[in-house]
Order: C-alpha cells, then structure tokens, then sequence
C-alpha cells in the first residue's frame, strides 16, 4: 500500500509537469490565421501543422520547453511555455519577409505544397482500372449546396497582392476528385488566368472541407467535379 501511495504521487508530480496547449498562430500585419504553420519542439522535434483556422494543440509540453513555429516566406517565432498553465490558449504572430512577391521563396513555397499535396493524394491513387464518374444519380456536394460554397471561398480565398498590384482578374477552372469518403482530392488548374490567381485558386481548393459524395444506385462513388473560381477586382 505504502508503494502505490508513493507510485500514484510520483505519476501526479510527473503529468504537472507536463500540459496541453492550443496556439493560435495569425499575420502580425492582417491579423488573418495562418495555415499550414509547422510546429517544432525541443523534446521531439517536428510535432505538426496549424489548422485552416491557425490553431494547433500540443499536448505533454514540458514546463520549459520552447516551441518554434515556422512558415515559409515568414520569420519563424519561438514560444517558451513556462510562464503558462496547462488549458492555455496562447497567440504567436508571425511576420512576413518584407518582399512577399519574392519569386524564390514562392517557388519553394510551391515545391513545399506539391510534395505534401502528393502525399495527400497517394492515399487515394488513381488505376487504370479505376472508374470515376462524371454522371451520376446524385452530384457530390458541398454541405449546404452552392450558397455556402460560394460563401466559403469568399472566407478563403486571399486575392494575391501582386495580381492586386498589376490588376490580374479572371475565372480560374479547376477539376478535383470527390472521394467516396467525402475528401477533394486531386485538384488540377484546367485553364487558368495568371501564376498567382492560379495557384491561389489550387490553395484553397486544397483546403475544402469534406463534401457530400455522389451517387450511383444508392452507393458512394469518386466522382469528378469541376469548379470555376473567379477573381474580380473590386
């Protein structure tokens, strides 16, 4: 008895040292949350990446331990989590680097999403034998129909400065693949209007949330889906 006393003591002392944080990583200019954000811990090195809406947990911090978060084309912020409490919600802003059209960090930025975006879609390949649907009983859908497609990429889509700046405008068409799941999967520019719209237009098409699948005879099924995005200046 006397030995599990000091084990369940020695286990609590050991989990308060110890706690889980949420960070909310935004622009330090715009504010806006920033996705895609990699998170690196002393202990272990990479642990993660921000959500779409900037927020990432970590759990089993240490009580000093120190978390870097990095973004390409931004300076990377460290965060010492010991003045904190386990439940905390802590902000860290980031900064860009003062030329954010510079080609070559676009460029690695670009190489960066192709090798994550492959590995997003070598979970679902494409055969030979594969059959996708172009018509179907029921059309994939995004919950809530056009309306609150429409209004999701209004929240997504970030009008690249540099098409702002050369006044870049025009429909963007694209061609995904809707899972049986309810995954976009795949996404392809078909015809494009300029390097930035285009890429922009991809971005948040990576980004959609799960959809609502297509149908054949009562059963789910991949099914292709085209969507046009528009850029237009206001």
């Amino acid at each position: 008895m006397k030995h599990l006393f000091f084990f369940l003591l020695a286990f609590l002392l050991l989990a308060s040292c110890r706690m889980n944080v949420v960070f909310h990583v935004t622009d330090k200019t715009t504010g806006k949350p920033l996705a895609d954000v990699s998170t690196n811990r002393e202990s272990r090195g990479k642990e993660g990446y921000t959500n779409s809406d900037g927020y990432v947990t970590m759990k089993r911090l240490k009580r000093r331990e120190v978390v870097i978060f990095d973004k390409i084309a931004y300076y990377s912020n460290a965060v010492n989590c010991d003045p904190h409490r386990s439940g905390d919600t802590l902000n860290v802003l980031l900064t860009r680097y003062s030329d954010p059209e510079n080609r070559e960090l676009l460029l690695i930025e670009d190489s960066v999403n192709a090798a994550k975006w492959a590995l997003e879609d070598a979970a679902y390949p494409i055969r030979v034998t594969d059959t996708i649907s172009v018509l179907t009983d029921i059309q994939a859908e995004f919950p809530g129909g056009q309306p609150a497609l429409t209004r999701w990429l209004s929240n997504e889509i970030r009008y690249p400065q540099h098409s702002l700046e050369e006044g870049e405008e025009g429909k963007v068409y694209l061609r995904f693949i809707v899972e049986a799941d309810g995954n976009v999967t795949h996404v392809k520019v078909i015809r494009g209007v300029s390097y930035h719209l285009d890429r922009e237009a991809e971005r948040a098409c990576r980004n959609l949330p799960n959809w609502k699948p297509g149908y054949i005879n009562g059963k789910a099924i991949r099914s292709y889906f085209h969507l046009p995005i528009n850029f237009v200046l206001q």
